[in-house]
């Protein structure tokens, strides 16, 4: 017999079928359903890179834009130097679940 039930998610829509699953399961065997939060694996990628490129004092006024998708990133905007352009590249190319880096920089001197 089926006594608790541990469901991970992400709040989100996609994950609301497996919810329904979840809960017709633990009302059949009269069993506790526990919801366990899981955060997108991409939403973890942006924010470290963020965190990565403010440690770095190189995102001024949010002049980096960062997308990324199944660990596909993508920079976009302007920086004012070539270095400053490397050490942003390299921010985001040895963050931990990081796939591939598409770089859409632009080098705009001041």
């Amino acid at each position: 017999m089926i006594r608790r039930i541990l469901h991970p998610s992400d709040i989100s829509r996609a994950s609301a079928p497996a919810f329904v699953t979840a809960l017709r399961m633990a009302r059949a065997n009269r069993a506790e359903l526990r919801l366990v939060h899981v955060l997108d694996p991409n939403e973890d990628v942006r924010k470290a890179i963020e965190r990565a490129l403010e440690r770095r004092a190189e995102r001024e006024a949010r002049r980096i834009r960062v997308d990324v998708h199944d660990g596909a990133v993508t920079l976009t905007g302007t920086v004012h130097t070539w270095a400053e352009r490397k050490s942003v590249l390299a921010a985001a190319r040895f963050t931990r679940g990081v796939r591939s880096l598409e770089d859409r920089l632009k080098v705009e001197p001041v």
